[in-house]
């Protein structure tokens, strides 16, 4: 052994307090969550949470609904729901999986709030779990990206659980299972999860751009084909019934103060449907063109980058897509120690609730964002990739399928 070797694991050796805590990381993680979590359940009951509109897009979905009102704003419930539920009630964003669901958990106390809550949560926790057990490769410096990433990950699952957004919960568990169904070469799974992800929400359709990293065409129309026929298979019998279900994203938003669009001085729009529009193509386009280019880990980064970077109302909850997708990229393209990716979305993202100024606001988001797409671009726009798409196939056997 030579005299470096004999230094280097000294040092490994030297730190058994750390090496504990790191193996030790994920139950560390999800400890914290669940404390945090049932502090914030004690609050849900108090207050009124998005979950109303799960709850009455639930009832509306079987036909049995009234008139709904949240927030200050009424919605006259005279019009049919069942399938053209969609089509008579656009202001409802939420997928046919996550009503579904809905309708079962309403039988819970309080309507299922909070065990809706909770199971966004668990999603959550899975998902990042999973993440763990795939990259952990028994290193210290890889465990500690994934204690550090993952705890700032979780910071913000426990935020989108406050919220009780259970459709995003719902996309973003089927995006990251198809990723790493994507590192085991199951072209099927990742057609059936990504086609999951679009019909849970709309803008999970960013997701499916993942099938075109598939090594043959035979493989990615598969793949495509069986994203296909999930997402119709819970958006095609609303499309059917009735047409006007396509003009389900042309309802108008506010602009916050805190957007990039009002940084750039749009103040209102009489509809966000263009808008929409924009952040769905753009995003798939900038997912596929990473994965096209062999850098698949970039791809979810990006186009949630595109999405917040678009958005008219960054609402706090977005932010577990992108700081998940960004604990990928600081794993899969950078691999250090430390995951600047990861961190540095989050904690600009609390800098900007810990500011007054909704131009400065603004600008920190403009920086995050902007700078999420911008360096995903430059890692794309390399001569060759890091690695090669796919790993081969000498992964560790305890990893998840």
């Amino acid at each position: 052994m030579t005299g470096s070797d004999q230094a280097g694991t000294a040092t490994t050796r030297s730190l058994p307090m750390l090496d504990a805590v790191l193996r030790r990381r994920v139950a560390l993680v999800a400890t914290v969550a669940l404390v945090a979590h049932s502090g914030s359940l004690l609050s849900l009951g108090d207050r009124q949470t998005d979950w109303s509109y799960f709850a009455w897009g639930a009832q509306a979905l079987v036909g049995d609904h009234g008139d709904f009102a949240l927030a200050g704003s009424w919605f006259s419930g005279d019009a049919p729901g069942g399938l053209s539920l969609y089509a008579n009630y656009p202001f409802l964003q939420i997928g046919p999986p996550s009503l579904v669901l809905a309708t079962v958990l309403r039988s819970a106390p309080a309507e299922g709030l909070f065990l809706a809550g909770s199971l966004v949560l668990a999603l959550g926790l899975l998902t990042l779990w999973s993440l763990d057990r795939e990259y952990d490769d028994g290193s210290r410096s890889r465990r500690t990206t994934l204690l550090l990433g993952g705890a700032a990950a979780t910071v913000t699952w426990v935020s989108l659980a406050r919220f009780v957004h259970l459709d995003d919960a719902l996309t973003l568990a089927a995006a990251f299972g198809a990723c790493l169904a994507l590192r085991r070469g199951r072209w099927l799974t990742v057609g059936l999860l990504t086609g999951f992800a679009a019909a849970s929400k709309p803008w999970g359709v960013v997701a499916v751009a993942l099938v075109l990293a598939a090594p043959t065409w035979r493989q990615r129309a598969g793949a495509a084909v069986a994203a296909t026929a999930v997402a119709l298979l819970f958006w095609g019998p609303f499309l059917v019934a009735d047409a006007g279900t396509f003009a389900l994203g042309d309802v108008r938003l506010r602009v916050s103060p805190d957007s990039v669009p009002a940084l750039l001085g749009v103040e209102s729009l009489a509809s966000n449907g263009p808008l929409r529009l924009v952040q769905l193509t753009g995003g798939l386009v900038v997912a596929a063109s990473l994965v096209l280019r062999g850098r698949w880990e970039l791809a979810l980064a990006a186009a949630f980058a595109w999405r917040l970077l678009l958005d008219p109302s960054p609402y706090a909850y977005y932010l577990a897509g992108l700081a998940t997708a960004a604990l990928l990229v600081d794993l899969v393209a950078l691999r250090r120690p430390l995951p600047l990716v990861s961190l540095t979305v989050v904690g600009v993202w609390y800098a900007v609730s810990a500011v007054d100024d909704a131009r400065l606001q603004g600008l920190l988001n403009l920086l995050s964002f902007g700078g999420v797409l911008l360096l995903c671009t430059a890692l794309a726009l390399r001569r060759r990739p890091l690695r090669p798409p796919l790993p081969q196939c000498t992964l560790s056997a305890a990893a998840p399928s």
